[in-house]
């Protein structure tokens, strides 16, 4: 399997893992953005272990759920690790 088609698959399983936390942060048809975040967030930093940029993701989230743009704090801290 090449890097490309490697990505693909991966992006598919976020796709639905994103899918499933916005079902779950539904509420009588509101959603509830602090819970979606709180959903997406360690989500994010799986997807960025895989190989998906945090701009990728984010994409993903904003391209199935436009409606959160702008609602949805998506922001994650980046781990750095130091050499000894």
């Amino acid at each position: 399997m090449n890097r490309e088609s490697f990505l693909e698959t991966v992006r598919k399983q976020y796709c639905e893992r994103i899918s499933a936390s916005y079902m779950l942060c539904e509420h009588g048809g509101r959603i509830n953005v602090e819970e979606l975040g709180a959903q997406l967030k360690p989500l994010k930093k799986m997807a960025a272990r895989e190989g998906l940029t945090h701009g990728e993701f984010d994409e993903l989230v904003f391209s199935f759920f436009p409606d959160v743009r702008g609602k949805v704090d998506l922001d994650v801290l980046t781990e750095f690790h130091k050499a000894a």
